[in-house]
């Protein structure tokens, strides 16, 4: 084990091992050049979001002070979670087993 007691140490191994040192730049520098030339310019995002037509556009009010002392609660409600409740919602799953004890019922 290589104890690095201070910056002689330091300067010490580097003359000891100048070509690994040397050689391990190199390698650094070919990767980010390769790497820049090889990565695509800009990210391009392949996300499949859950948003209905018309809401792309939708934005979200912003209040823009001066050192606020808190963040003001949105008054915007969440669609989605919204659209979640109202489907698990008891009248909905009751309909749903209605309908389905009857076609269940008919199948028979």
């Amino acid at each position: 084990m290589i104890d690095i007691r201070s910056f002689r140490d330091l300067v010490r191994l580097f003359y000891i091992y100048r070509r690994a040192f040397v050689i391990a730049l190199w390698l650094t520098v070919a990767l980010v050049v390769a790497g820049a030339f090889l990565l695509p310019t800009r990210y391009a995002s392949e996300a499949r979001l859950l948003v209905k037509p018309g809401r792309e556009n939708l934005t979200v009010p912003i209040d823009v002070g001066e050192r606020q002392a808190f963040a003001p609660m949105s008054t915007q409600r969440d669609p989605i979670a919204d659209e979640e409740k109202m489907l698990t919602g008891r009248p909905v799953v009751m309909q749903v087993a209605r309908l389905y004890l009857n076609e269940m019922a008919q199948a028979q």
